[in-house]
């Protein structure tokens, strides 16, 4: 029964690769790099606990193309891919809709022509850590709540269908925990402890005269609101936590750097510009903000997706299965293109290689679809077959794959 599911599904596999073929203009990178993939800490696990079934369901959403509409979904485009772990992708480009890396034109006409306004306006992309701290939302503050900032993401700008009242809940489930990276060197009110340098020693009173009455040190270095800098419009106050390691600077990326982001926003004299500089590295910084990517990594993070669907087969939700399924398969071609060979040198060292199946990303895909397709036919008792041969494949497949639930 299973090998025939599986037949079943492989015959889709051209299809399923095909709908992942790239429709974006030459030269463009949208794939988060692997060498610098971004720290996160989730506000559960920081607590000792786990992800709830929503804030799974909302990390599953969150690296999902199915949410948007086309060519952002033939692209294989998710919140993930600009949102990287939940701060940001800095080699995100692409050509004619991207001023410079980092970001692009949210309003033009390559994701949703209808809300193509006929100015090309450079967004950056923004961190979202600490998110739940941050409304309103937008690069001018014009949303309140993180919700509606969600759906307007999906819909307005990628032109998606509209998300499910589940989908929305666990997406704002997932963002509201994001923590900020911590800084041993702040205090809870936002004060700089421990030795100073005399740099940043001169730097904070610099901050407190001419920055903290928008960037409050008690309120996350962010005052909530929007205003006009001098930099083409007004503008929501970013925070300043973290920042040492999310250039380039201002809504639209404009500032290269941190020295180029305190020229720009108020000329001082040296002295005083090289203190606040000190100053702001100091309280934007974080120990460990980033790492490599590894094979290992990126499989227990889909590992997290697959378990959703011991539920999903439970319920008989048979869309949520699809929807899992479907995103898990787009990430197997991501990770697919980062580690084509896998972990293949840490596989051929361990003792019990002879018992291993050489990595095949296809054979993988086409267990998660026998899934789907026996869910669909209202099979949930060997859709929990196929799902069962599917994690058995894993662990052949990939050195201590973290099957859910042991």
């Amino acid at each position: 029964m299973v090998l025939e599911i599986l037949t079943r599904a492989a015959r889709l596999l051209p299809l399923l690769f095909c709908a992942a073929a790239a429709d974006l203009p030459p030269g463009s990178r949208i794939d988060p790099t692997a060498e610098r993939f971004p720290e996160q800490r989730l506000r559960s696990e920081i607590a000792g606990g786990r992800q709830s079934y929503l804030v799974a369901l909302g990390n599953t959403a969150f690296s999902s193309p199915l949410l948007f509409g086309e060519p952002a979904r033939s692209a294989g485009l998710s919140c993930n891919s600009c949102h990287v772990n939940g701060h940001n992708n800095r080699e995100f480009h692409i050509p004619g809709h991207s001023a410079r890396p980092g970001g692009l034109d949210p309003a033009g006409p390559l994701f949703n022509r209808a809300a193509d306004d006929g100015v090309f306006a450079h967004v950056d992309i923004p961190s979202l850590r600490g998110i739940r701290f941050l409304a309103p939302y937008g690069r001018d503050g014009r949303i309140a709540s993180l919700r509606e900032f969600a759906r307007h993401v999906i819909v307005v700008e990628f032109a998606g269908p509209e998300p499910t009242p589940e989908i929305l809940d666990a997406l704002v489930a997932y963002m509201n925990e994001f923590e900020f990276l911590p800084n041993p060197r702040l205090a809870g009110d936002g004060a700089l402890t421990g030795p100073k340098s005399p740099a940043e020693a001169a730097g904070e009173p610099v901050f407190a005269a001419r920055c903290a009455g928008c960037h409050v040190p008690g309120t996350a270095f962010s005052d909530g609101r929007a205003h006009d800098v001098g930099s083409d419009g007004r503008f929501r106050t970013p925070t300043l936590l973290n920042i040492a390691e999310s250039a380039p600077y201002g809504h639209d990326g404009r500032w290269a750097d941190l020295a180029a982001a305190v020229e720009g926003h108020a000329p001082l004299p040296a002295p005083d510009r090289d203190a606040l500089l000190a100053y702001l590295e100091a309280i934007g910084g974080v120990e460990e903000p980033s790492g490599p990517a590894t094979f290992r990594g990126e499989m227990a993070e889909l590992a997290t997706y697959v378990g959703l669907l011991d539920e999903t087969l439970r319920r008989q939700d048979v869309p949520t299965t699809r929807f899992v399924v479907g995103t898990v398969q787009a990430e197997l071609r991501r990770v697919r293109r980062a580690f084509p060979d896998g972990d293949a040198a840490r596989l051929a060292a361990r003792p019990d290689r002879r018992k291993r199946l050489p990595l095949d990303y296809a054979a993988l895909e086409a267990g998660l679809e026998a899934v789907a397709l026996r869910a669909e036919a209202g099979e949930a008792a060997s859709a929990q077959v196929a799902l069962d041969a599917y994690h058995d494949l894993a662990e052949r497949m990939v050195a201590n794959y973290p099957r859910p639930g042991r």
